[in-house]
């Protein structure tokens, strides 16, 4: 499937100047940096695209119980290491 909302960039490397600029010409669809919201405590050091994903992904299992997300199932392991190698196969 087509990606058809754009990208989100985050981590420390997204900080790079002109690299959202440069992946919206590459991949052709919109671009921007990812920062955390709804966040206490220590803002100045986890309001940056440095620590996005981590905070996210810690929101994500604080709250995912409230979330619609499906639950991988038995063969979660399994399918996710064909669908890696498939990746690979079609990319190398």
């Amino acid at each position: 499937e087509k990606l058809t909302y754009g990208m989100v960039i985050t981590g420390g490397g997204s900080e790079l100047k002109n690299l959202s600029g440069l992946a919206q010409e590459t991949i052709g669809m919109p671009v921007r940096i990812g920062k955390p919201n709804n966040i206490s405590g220590e803002v100045d050091i986890a309001s940056g695209p440095s620590y996005a994903s981590a905070i996210g992904l810690s929101q994500w299992r604080r709250f995912g119980t409230d979330l619609n997300v499906n639950k991988p199932g038995k063969g979660f392991v399994k399918d996710t290491i064909t669908n890696v190698k498939k990746l690979f196969n079609d990319f190398f």
